[in-house]
């Protein structure tokens, strides 16, 4: 894995057509995604970007479009928020820091526009993503929900589930590490069923694989299983803070109660 930084990269505003063209190609790409419904429409992006949305491409210095990520502004019974509906970088450039660069630089835009809350979704059963969005940017994720995206639609292990966290643009950072619990099991036979340590009957752990199964008769009850926990500790006022890995091959949510700290 390269970790190194890419700081000749620019952080742009996609501003043309040709630009957004370009984004709907390299998302396509990175998602392996075909056919109609799965294209981001040029002239929506452009609308975005003109009415408080956020619409940034990373650029390599030959200028080639290597990431990007697109938002818009939402409304909720909290006040407003920005909502992050994607971050894509291309497989070649990930895991040096550009995501977060860019998840920063629609922070700078929805501070500037004096919205100080930024809302995505994300597939609970991908743990490198919760721990990026829960660890390192230190969002909290505050609802479940069983179907986000309104279908059925198959994907790795079946449906669409998804937690949405919510990150406070004000206190972003990365959380302290914690400590995950000895009691933790190892391996299919952990993943998906909860841990509560003994005096502290509001926290708990609920393993999960730190990458999902490949074969999809695998992945599908296992979905099944961490879906039901997670609807089922999200409707008793939970939420999850931190998604650590504890060996090559497990790692665990934390979840406590709405309004806690780790």
């Amino acid at each position: 894995m390269n970790t190194s930084a890419e700081p000749q990269l620019a952080l742009v505003p996609l501003t043309a057509e040709n630009d957004y063209r370009e984004a709907n190609e390299l998302y396509r790409s990175v998602f392996g995604l075909d056919g109609p419904a799965y294209a981001i429409n040029p002239r929506l992006m452009s609308a975005l970007r003109r009415s408080g949305g956020s619409v940034i491409g990373a650029r390599d210095p030959s200028g080639a479009l290597i990431g990007f990520a697109y938002g818009f502004t939402g409304t909720g019974a909290e006040g407003p928020f920005h909502y992050s509906q994607s971050v894509v970088v291309a497989p070649e450039h990930q895991h040096r820091g550009l995501g977060r660069r860019l998840k920063e630089a629609q922070r700078a835009l929805a501070l500037e526009a004096g919205v100080t809350v930024m809302r995505w979704a994300f597939d609970p059963l991908l743990a490198r993503n919760a721990h990026f969005n829960l660890d390192v940017l230190g969002g909290r994720a505050r609802w479940y929900s069983g179907d986000y995206y309104d279908t059925q639609a198959t994907e790795p292990g079946g449906g669409t589930s998804r937690l949405v966290v919510e990150w406070d643009l004000l206190r972003a950072g990365r959380r302290p590490a914690l400590t995950v619990p000895a009691e933790l099991g190892t391996g299919a036979d952990a993943w998906g069923h909860p841990l509560r340590i003994a005096g502290q009957a509001e926290r708990v752990w609920l393993p999960l694989p730190a990458a999902p199964p490949a074969e999809d008769r695998f992945a599908r009850p296992l979905r099944s299983r961490l879906d039901a926990q997670l609807e089922s500790f999200f409707a008793a006022g939970l939420t999850a803070v931190s998604c650590t890995r504890y060996t090559d091959a497990d790692a665990a949510y934390l979840l406590i109660p709405d309004g806690e700290e780790p």
